[in-house]
């Protein structure tokens, strides 16, 4: 099937960054909405209100039975003129289109892995792989950003950077490296180590380490940030299939999970027979020095969590947004339409 019009702009202005940048716009009015309510007397905690929910992130907008009950799937296999595969870029695109329409998100791994922890054999999410929107990033930090100047590291990046996907097009037109990842410039690698991928207006998205994940001190776990980590223990973690003792200490699988809360869960939720899950990456394989990406994908069953596939291929992006409510007068309409037409009006003049 041949894609045609993938380049959209509205404005003047690269659709891709309108949509990143207005899920980062509704993230940061979520997370405002969610302080104002938590302002005035504080219930005091008792017994009953330590035991632990499936919903652990109060900043998120979403719950993870929104993501397994009503969680939308976007696949694609598209091929462009060239019959080059297309389709991790236009099912990302569809899935931002979508999710900026219903007030919504694009799953990340961390998400997915929660979905996965609770979600039954009959559910779409243990049916079929999904494309996640996390990004992982290796490259040398020449300046000593996270670690040592010179040290070579990996980034893990949930919610969105760099690959967005008219960027994805741009690497499967130049060439992606061997083993199927986006060649970056060192100003594209340099961006992500200092967490500012998006215009100047949006704060830079915040850094943990493994140990911060490890102590469940990422804030918003199904949000946007990054998990870093020296490449030497990125490739130090085991390939393939781990048992659940070695996947739950597993650091790769920490940063791809952002929280240590469902590990067990999706662990025991996904094994198989043989009682292991796989945690798959190709840190061995890739040259150091070369600054690059991959986008992250999650299997169905135990293959578990794949860094393994390429940019140049099928993709299922899955996409949850926010209830419709049952009745809306015109008035509320009208004013809906407005805004979104003054919007879309500001957005086109940056």
């Amino acid at each position: 099937m041949t894609t045609t019009r993938i380049q959209q702009n509205i404005g003047g202005f690269n659709i891709d960054d309108i949509v990143n940048a207005k899920l980062e716009e509704l993230r940061l009015e979520e997370e405002k909405r969610k302080r104002s309510k938590k302002k005035g007397v504080r219930k005091k905690k008792t017994d009953e209100d330590s035991t632990p929910t499936i919903d652990i992130d109060t900043s998120f907008p979403f719950s993870v039975e929104d993501l397994v009950e009503r969680g939308k799937e976007f696949y694609s296999a598209d091929r462009d003129g060239k019959n080059q595969e297309i389709g991790v870029s236009v099912s990302l695109r569809t899935a931002l289109k979508w999710s900026l329409e219903h007030d919504g998100v694009v799953a990340t791994m961390p998400f997915l892995i929660a979905g996965l922890s609770i979600a039954d054999l009959n559910n779409y999410l243990r049916k079929e792989w999904h494309t996640t929107r996390t990004e992982e990033y290796s490259g040398i930090d020449i300046d000593g950003v996270l670690g040592s100047a010179g040290e070579p590291v990996v980034v893990t990046l949930h919610g969105g950077g760099i690959l967005t996907p008219g960027r994805i097009l741009k690497a499967i037109n130049e060439g992606v490296t061997p083993k199927g990842n986006a060649v970056l410039t060192s100003e594209e690698f340099n961006q992500v180590l200092r967490g500012s991928v998006l215009p100047e207006k949006y704060k830079p998205f915040p850094f943990y380490t493994v140990d911060d994940v490890k102590n469940d001190k990422v804030s918003s776990p199904f949000g946007r940030y990054a998990v870093w980590l020296p490449l030497d223990m990125a490739e130090s973690t085991q390939v393939g299939p781990n048992n659940k003792k070695e996947f739950m200490k597993n650091n790769l699988v920490l940063a791809r999970a952002g929280t240590p809360r469902y590990i067990e869960q999706y662990f025991d939720n996904v094994q198989a027979e043989s009682l292991l899950v796989c945690n798959y990456h190709r840190f061995k394989e890739i040259n150091p020095k070369v600054s690059q990406v991959r986008m992250l994908f999650i299997n169905n069953t135990n293959a578990g969590l794949d860094g393994g596939y390429t940019l140049c291929g099928a993709s299922r992006y899955v996409a949850v947004g926010r209830k419709k409510k049952n009745a809306r007068s015109k008035t509320t309409e009208i004013r809906k339409r407005t805004e979104d037409e003054q919007y879309w009006r500001r957005v086109s003049k940056w």
